[in-house]
């Protein structure tokens, strides 16, 4: 009887989240039944593996969806007064962030001596210099050649094509790097400006991460969530001359500054965010989420707190979206056409957007596929690898989820679905790495000691695992 009346109770209090939460849960169905039916031939394996990562993906929204409708409800709590919060407990020490900085400037450099040892020990004998080499190939070698050469079009012709797919990589990077090669007056080249910047973006992403999290956490937390942001398989992309990092770095200082007030410095970090990255745009999720939030706490009254408000709501929602349409315009002045880079995406690597528990299928499905053909190796590296990336997100996220701030998991919603829904993933590690939110909930799952540490050595062996990959050249991208 006292079951039956808590079930009855629990009901009646949240019918808005359960309703909210079945329609949500019934247009995934339908997308997923509608995939289904357009396949022609689907493995039972594969049918599994997207039942299961659709299964995850619903649970982690029906609990994003409880947690939203909670916070909006008791924005008392929820909302605080960031900017006052951290001063006033003195979570704002310089101390604490140099050394997080100086430890993650430490990190890289231990990152290029492990990459260098292994090349040494299965690929061949070479000094430091000569590893480096290794960081110049992937995406690195496009964005260095734009921050030298910029941007040309020749129509996707076999003599242009390695020029004409260079439309494709977002310019906030490249412009980065050009600006600090031109302010050492051109005496450093171009690869080492942009080891540099990626480097300390790195470990400026570290010091946000750490800051974002101290507005709502232990410092305890907030060490542990730095700690698996270096552990994370993956994380030594964040030292390449990619945009990795950077993206990781502004898209952070844009929540953070924007959960602090000034909505203007946030919004000018989330411009340069949809600059730097196709997934920049999605800033706006956790910066709207928390501006609705705060509205809510506050209810401003009188024409000037309104007007205030109002302007407050139309910095991110202008300036913001600039950076993605600042790209926009780039492409139409170098090809004619806005969305060429779509086209390049499409042409050279296959890509366009589709559904994540597509992607769960065929990964899963390459996977057996390349074991039974012998290609072992590429079977792990970009299979295995990729599938544990899909799978394991999702995973960590719901375990941290019930600890963790609902515009965070909204943004890990979304940077799931667009990232993970490619048509052709080949980069799957790499993109989970950039997802900020899964070193915060690792942080949340982790207060137990054996846990922390048996997390901490299992991250740390598939991490050199997963360098080893890399250097061997085993399909890592």
């Amino acid at each position: 009887m006292v079951l039956k009346e808590k079930i009855k109770y629990f009901l009646s209090a949240h019918v808005l989240e359960l309703l909210f939460s079945i329609t949500c849960v019934a247009i995934l169905l339908a997308l997923f039944l509608s995939w289904k039916n357009d396949q022609k031939q689907l493995s039972g394996t594969s049918l599994n593996a997207a039942v299961l990562s659709a299964a995850l993906f619903a649970t982690l929204g029906v609990i994003f969806v409880f947690k939203w409708f909670n916070e909006f409800r008791n924005s008392e709590k929820f909302s605080v007064d960031a900017k006052a919060f951290e001063d006033n407990k003195g979570f704002g020490d310089k101390a604490n962030m140099l050394i997080v900085y100086l430890s993650l400037l430490a990190v890289s450099f231990c990152v290029l001596l492990l990459v260098w040892v292994l090349q040494c020990v299965f690929v061949r004998n070479m000094s430091f210099g000569d590893s480096l080499n290794i960081w110049r190939q992937l995406d690195s070698q496009h964005y260095i050649h734009i921050a030298d050469h910029w941007y040309a079009f020749g129509g996707f012709s076999e003599e242009t094509l390695g020029n004409d797919v260079r439309i494709a990589f977002f310019p906030g990077y490249p412009v980065l790097i050009k600006t600090v090669k031109l302010l050492t007056f051109g005496l450093v080249d171009t690869f080492t400006c942009s080891m540099f910047i990626s480097i300390n973006m790195f470990a400026g992403a570290g010091c946000m991460l750490y800051r974002l999290m101290r507005l709502d956490y232990s410092k305890d937390e907030a060490l542990r969530s730095v700690l698996f942001f270096c552990l994370i398989p993956g994380a030594f992309f964040f030292i390449a001359p990619m945009s990795e990092s950077l993206f990781l770095f502004v898209t952070l200082a844009s929540i953070y500054f924007s959960r602090r007030g000034n909505y203007f410095l946030g919004s000018l970090f989330g411009f340069y965010a949809a600059f730097t990255r196709s997934l920049g745009i999605i800033v706006l999720v956790p910066v709207i989420y928390e501006l609705i939030l705060r509205t809510i706490k506050e209810k401003p009254s009188g024409r000037s707190a309104v007007i205030r408000r109002l302007s407050d709501f139309a910095l991110p929602l202008l300036i913001i979206p600039c950076g993605l349409l600042a790209y926009l315009l780039l492409n139409y002045k170098v090809t004619g056409d806005a969305f060429t880079f779509l086209d390049a995406q499409k042409n050279h690597w296959g890509q366009e957007i589709s559904y994540f528990f597509n992607t769960a299928s065929y990964q899963v499905k390459y996977f057996a596929d390349y074991i039974e053909g012998g290609r072992s190796s590429v079977a792990f590296a970009l299979w295995g690898m990729g599938s544990c990336a899909l799978f394991g997100t999702l995973a960590v996220l719901i375990l941290g989820a019930r600890k963790m701030r609902a515009s965070y998991l909204g943004y890990s919603m979304v940077y799931f679905v667009i990232s993970m829904g490619a048509t052709w993933l080949l980069s799957a590690p790499r993109y989970a790495a950039g997802l900020f939110s899964l070193p915060v909930a690792l942080a949340l799952i982790t207060k137990n000691r054996v846990i922390q540490g048996i997390l901490t050595i299992l991250f740390v062996v598939i991490y050199i695992i997963y360098a080893t990959m890399f250097v061997m050249r085993w399909q890592v991208w």
